[in-house]
């Protein structure tokens, strides 16, 4: 057995009463929002809408039944646009990703704890800025629209979402990685269970720097498509489920491809700062 797989184990044997709890959680919070109606999900509405507020300077109007409204646009930012999945998905990437790191058993319930506390307001900063997005994207690309058959309004709305949605999990995963690894550099650091290789390594190609960010991969894509399907969601229209997960996919693949090239480019950058600049000795 390889000692990647042996520590695998040990961590899974060590915390596996925490990741069974992580699960809970997730799937607790995934029924909740199957069940609850608009007034229900004001307490993660209203923040977003004041933020996209903020950012555009547009005021919205709270309608009982529709969500907040702003007339002039013509835009309704309802249950639909709370942001709760990806708050869900940035539960689950935390805890499932970083838990391991930490020695105490008092400080594993308390990382649970701070994971949904930096997954509420993180989600409400990232959907202010996708209903931004959402407001002011499509009038300036109406010619686009116009031009290309297939990239629809709805299309367009799911492109939108996705781009901001994965790639803010993606950077707030390696944000706390950062983090955790500052703080733990003196420490022997152990692969993750789930998140392979959550911590930056002297690997450097491509394929070791895609693998670092199969937590949030994973996790996206279980949570947004994968409990769907487990529930039959899709067979309630089929063609448009496929539709979505074609479109997330091709998304995703590029925003994965373009974020390991940029971290590849800023470690070969980091790495070339910290090379002594060669002086010239004297001639003896």
């Amino acid at each position: 057995m390889s000692v990647a797989k042996e520590t695998s184990l040990n961590a899974i044997k060590k915390n596996w009463v925490f990741y069974l709890l992580g699960l809970l959680i997730i799937l607790t919070m995934k029924y909740y929002y199957s069940r609850v109606g608009l007034n229900d999900l004001r307490w993660i509405l209203a923040p977003s809408s004041w933020w996209a507020g903020i950012l555009t300077g547009l005021p919205f109007e709270w309608v009982p039944e529709s969500g907040y409204v702003n007339h002039s646009v013509r835009f309704i930012i309802a249950a639909s646009c709370s942001g709760f999945q990806f708050m869900i998905i940035v539960t689950a990437t935390l805890i499932y990703s970083f838990l391991h790191q930490v020695q105490s058993m008092k400080g594993r319930f308390l990382w649970m704890a701070i994971s949904l506390m930096i997954a509420y307001p993180f989600t409400v900063l990232v959907n202010g800025l996708r209903i931004v997005m959402s407001i002011y994207l499509p009038p300036l690309l109406q010619d686009i629209i116009a031009g290309w058959g297939w990239l629809t309004a709805d299309r367009l709305h799911t492109v939108i979402g996705t781009v901001n949605f994965f790639f803010a999990l993606l950077v707030i995963y390696h944000t706390v990685g950062t983090i955790l690894e500052k703080r733990d550099n003196n420490r022997s650091r152990q692969p993750d269970v789930i998140a392979l290789g959550t911590s930056d390594s002297s690997h450097s190609s491509f394929f070791a720097s895609c693998l670092k960010c199969l937590s949030p991969i994973f996790w996206y894509f279980f949570i947004m498509l994968g409990i769907p399907f487990l529930n039959g969601a899709h067979l309630i229209n089929p063609q448009s489920f496929m539709e979505y997960v074609v479109l997330a996919s091709v998304v995703c693949t590029g925003i994965i491809f373009l974020y390991c090239q940029l971290r590849l480019f800023l470690k070969a950058g980091s790495r070339l700062k910290a090379v002594p600049e060669k002086r010239n000795l004297p001639m003896i």
